[in-house]
């Protein structure tokens, strides 16, 4: 009898060893998780509702301006940010979209000043110290043949942030291949979780975000050497063909402009053609001229969400919203937003 015991406590305790073991191995990952938006309007007029998704999260990534050139030009400030007045509440990270002109015409003499420049312009257009900023974020889709100049610069900026965290975007081919375009000297990457579909021909798929497109760039995520705050898309556009062939993307009030209108006949389920030939909310467009629109409700976002946890390991990051300034976005009613945020808690 004391041997039957002895045996079903051996028992027992490799089953419970055993179930330890698997809770172990196949827990959820736990995540500390800072949500935030992008805002990235030409001009800071956030309504009620905006507003209140902003405070909520607390965090919110302002794109202030550009930084272009022209063919002989140096590199300028351009589409800047208008009537921004500093909302309480608000932990503000400016961002800086810089073009691949401005990445050529950058000369490396001129780091430094341009740097201080483009800190000093930030701090007139918002009114607020560098101090004041939670960081500082750069926007750039460098390639292979631009990434030296591009990493340069950043050491340069960084160098003039001094305690400012400075953060990148990086996109998903960055992540893939980052033996060819480089890990860019930063605090941290802003991964850009969309637009890793084909736009340059019709096709069915929508190319903001489709899992099977972006999922293989996921793969060496776990990897990368720096660390890495993550943005889901939730936005729409508008993908104009002419002659099958793309010749421009609408931002998402124009592309809803021109399918709504009476100059447009609806031929499938996102595509929208052309029936008379004229300028369309600034956009001259030819009978016959087809406009893909594209969208991420709520159910895709959260896919994109869905996907992204599955490559995570237990992590502290900011999730942010592209972006709050989309009316897509502001269609998501509160429970499909907490669905999401939900995937990572």
């Amino acid at each position: 009898m004391l041997a039957r015991k002895k045996t079903i406590g051996i028992l027992l305790f490799g089953i419970l060893t055993a179930l330890l073991g698997w809770i172990l191995i196949y827990r959820k990952p736990t995540h500390t998780v800072q949500f935030a938006h992008y805002w990235w309007n030409s001009k800071f007029d956030p309504d009620s509702l905006q507003l209140n998704r902003m405070r909520t999260a607390g965090v919110l990534y302002l794109h202030v301006f550009d930084i272009d050139a022209q063919p002989g030009s140096d590199p300028m400030p351009m589409a800047e940010l208008r009537n921004f007045k500093h909302k309480e509440g608000l932990q503000i990270i400016p961002v800086i979209y810089l073009t691949q002109r401005a990445l050529r015409a950058m000369k490396l003499a001129n780091d430094s000043k341009l740097a201080i420049n483009m800190l000093r312009y930030t701090e007139q257009i918002l009114g607020l110290n560098r101090n004041d900023w939670a960081g500082f974020q750069i926007d750039c889709d460098w390639t292979e043949s631009s990434q030296n100049r591009y990493f340069e610069f950043l050491k340069t900026l960084k160098a003039e942030l001094k305690n400012t965290p400075l953060s990148a975007t990086i996109r998903l081919h960055q992540i893939k291949f980052r033996e060819k375009t480089g890990v860019p000297p930063i605090d941290r990457g802003m991964l850009m979780l969309y637009n890793a579909g084909k736009i340059e021909t019709l096709q069915r798929k929508n190319s903001i975000f489709e899992a099977s497109d972006v999922q293989p760039y996921l793969e060496r995520l776990s990897d990368y050497p720096i660390k890495l705050d993550y943005a889901l898309p939730a936005f729409s556009w508008g993908i104009v063909y002419r002659m099958g062939k793309i010749i421009e993307i609408l931002p998402e009030k124009k592309s809803d402009a021109a399918c709504l209108s009476t100059f447009f006949k609806k031929v499938d389920l996102s595509l929208y053609e052309c029936i008379e030939s004229g300028y369309r909310n600034g956009f001259y467009f030819l009978k016959g001229d087809r406009i893909k629109c594209e969208t991420v409700d709520a159910q895709r976002c959260k896919q994109a969400a869905e996907l992204l946890h599955s490559y995570l390991k237990s992590d502290r990051f900011t999730l942010v919203f592209y972006q709050v300034g989309s009316p897509t976005f502001m269609r998501y009613d509160e429970n499909e937003l907490e669905a999401i945020r939900r995937v990572f808690n």
